[in-house]
């Protein structure tokens, strides 16, 4: 799951904004939650802790970002990352204050509203979770131990250097472009990226 279940917007620890997602499991309990994340904003400022940055359960988070007596609450997923969510959320109130004034009334609302979902559209369209991308390097990997290159000109037609001859010399018809890498202790990728070049000169195969 990669899933951004809800928005809340603070000012000076008031909900002023809620945006409620279908993956969310606060629907139910809207007001207990606002009452809870309004709690905890002055729970934590008034121990001189400062902004709250984080809270985390076994299933999700709700992640703080502070601006201008506002704050912008993110509860989403544990698979999206901090970077992802902090992102997401500057660009959030950069829209707020920037094409709003950071003022919500009723003709601004809806209009905002639209925008937060554009953005959220905008995220998924942009963001993999970590399982995705786990197993697309995984695929990729596959593909990089099964690509076995072959020489089909004599190595003395090539001007190589002294790295490009070991390269070469582990080209034997046998070993994949995975196991050459890691015998040169380099990069799958850029030893096919390599590869490629020399492809296209016609001195390699795959």
């Amino acid at each position: 799951m990669m899933e951004i279940r809800d928005i809340f917007i603070l000012k000076e620890g008031i909900p002023i904004y809620h945006k409620k997602q279908p993956e969310s499991n606060l629907r139910k309990d809207e007001t207990l939650t606002m009452g809870f994340l309004s709690a905890l904003t002055s729970f934590a400022m008034e121990i001189g802790a400062g902004v709250p940055r984080l809270y985390a359960t076994d299933t999700a988070r709700f992640t703080f970002f502070e601006r201008d007596d506002h704050l912008f609450i993110v509860y989403s997923d544990l698979d999206i990352t901090n970077e992802q969510i902090l992102d997401f959320s500057r660009k959030l109130s950069d829209a707020f204050f920037k094409s709003f004034n950071g003022r919500l009334t009723g003709t601004t609302l809806p209009v905002f509203d639209d925008y937060t979902s554009a953005l959220l559209t905008e995220f998924y369209q942009t963001n993999k979770p970590p399982s995705r991308v786990k197993l697309e390097e995984s695929r990729y990997m596959m593909e990089m131990k099964q690509l076995v290159p072959k020489i089909h000109v004599e190595e003395e037609q090539l001007r190589l250097t002294t790295q490009r001859r070991k390269l070469f010399k582990l080209i034997d018809g046998k070993n994949s472009v995975y196991e050459i890498a890691n015998q040169l202790n380099e990069n799958p990728q850029r030893v096919l990226s390599i590869l490629r070049s020399y492809k296209k000169e016609g001195a390699v195969t795959f």
